[in-house]
């Protein structure tokens, strides 16, 4: 006789037998309390501010973690990047120099366009870190003539 693929259950056997001899379980009921109209909103703006705070709690915090990973993501790559140019560079100033006047017409529209976009903040970073070399536009023009002079 072949074996049915599914075991049929007999419905009128009893699974569960009921010990009546136990005590009844007790349940708890939640009473609410009677509120006024006013009592209500009182209650519904607490409840309201504090949800409210506990949000811009947990966002804060969020805010604070996510800024950490990527502060750690971000000098992560810097070192990534100054490795990269150590071993090929003995400084970064051939790095920059040679960046600058390269001859590689994808990298050269790449700087100039990098150059146009953001060379204002550049100069002002540059500022912020020596102020003594950035102090005079004139030794910047300067600056920018000799380079004009030596062909670069």
């Amino acid at each position: 006789m072949v074996q049915p693929k599914r075991t049929r259950n007999d419905e009128n056997l009893v699974s569960n037998i009921l010990n009546t001899s136990a005590p009844p379980l007790k349940r708890t009921w939640r009473v609410l309390a009677k509120l006024s109209a006013q009592e209500l909103q009182v209650e519904q703006a607490r409840l309201v501010a504090e949800r409210k705070q506990n949000e811009a709690q947990r966002t804060e915090e969020l805010q604070s973690e996510a800024n950490a990973k990527a502060s750690e993501l971000f000098e992560g790559h810097l070192q990534a990047v100054l490795l990269a140019i150590d071993s090929h560079f003995p400084t970064l100033h051939p790095f920059i120099q040679a960046l600058l006047s390269t001859t590689d017409q994808q990298q050269s529209a790449r700087v100039s366009r990098m150059l146009r976009a953001h060379g204002g903040e550049i100069l002002a970073l540059m500022h912020q870190r020596r102020p003594d070399v950035m102090r005079e536009p004139s030794m910047t023009a300067a600056a920018a003539s000799s380079c004009q002079s030596n062909g670069r």
